[in-house]
This record gives structure tokens, sequence and C-alpha cells, in this order.
């Protein structure tokens, strides 16, 4: 490893730029930033544990496997490699579980956080990345990346890391 980051430090780095991304919900930078730290997870576990512990990576050794794993385990990792690989590769994707087909801003209406404690509901509208799959449905970007966060942070906690 080149920087000599361990997997929690990479965790942390996806924590830190989630929270970045959250900030600046627009951000195209920052959002490619946070998809690149959370996809990029298995190979660090695998690196770390794959010959050492593969007990802790559901029993996967290779990176292969494992991402496999992970993609049925949460889905919303599908959805992050689709666009950490779009970011890196270009708008074309070869693999055939590519679900997203693209990425755009749009504006949506968003509940008022204040509604619940003071009885009075009012929506904004908000923008936000949206990413439409190949099936034609829709999610909020940040979404996919907490879930994804969630997801790693329980298995870390399971892993005992």
């Amino acid at each position: 490893m080149s920087f000599g980051l361990d997997p929690c430090e990479w965790l942390q780095f996806s924590v830190e730029s989630y929270a970045d991304y959250l900030e600046d919900r627009l951000s195209l930078r920052k959002a490619v930033a946070c998809c690149v730290f959370v996809n990029h997870l298995p190979e660090h576990l695998v690196a770390k544990y794959g010959s050492s512990d593969p007990g802790k990576l559901h029993g996967f050794a290779s990176v292969e496997a494992y991402r496999g794993y992970l993609l049925t385990a949460e889905p919303a990792l599908t959805v992050i490699r689709d666009l950490c690989d779009y970011a890196k590769h270009g708008p074309t994707l070869g693999r055939k579980s590519v679900t997203v087909t693209k990425t755009e801003q749009s504006a949506a209406l968003e509940l008022d956080a204040w509604a619940g404690m003071t009885g009075f509901y009012n929506h904004r509208r908000v923008k936000k990345l949206i990413v439409t799959h190949k099936d034609g449905s829709e999610g909020w970007l940040e979404n996919y990346l907490r879930k994804t966060l969630e997801f790693w942070k329980g298995e870390f906690s399971a892993m005992a890391l």
C-alpha cells in the first residue's frame, strides 16, 4: 500500500468524504471522491485479510469473490461501483451488471426538518444528484452513499475492526 492506509482509515476517509458531499450535494467532485472511497474498501480489506483471515470477509479471499458477495449483501454498492467506474473509465462500461444509465441534477420536494417538531408541515424545493437506472427507476445519490456507509460500518463492527 503506497499510502500505508489500513481499512479503518479508508472507512474514515469515506465517512469524511460523505460529510463533505452533504455540504454541497451538487458537487460532482465531492460525489466522485465519495464514490471512489466507498467503492475501494473491498480492495483494502482483501489486501489486509484475504490471505491472513478470510473469515473476516465471509470466507472470501479474492477481491472478485468478495465483491460478488458484497453486491448481493448491499445492492447500493452496485450503484456506487457503477458510478465510480463511469468516473474512471468514461461514458460506456462493458460489465453486464451495470444498472446506472445517468446521473443528473434534479429538483425534488423535501419535507422541512422542523415540520415534525412544530406541527407545521412545509416542503421546500431542493436540487440533488439523481441516479437513473436502466429500468427507469431513480434514486438520490446521497441515499445510495448513506446505505453503503451504514453497511460498511456494520461490516467493520462485525469484523471487530
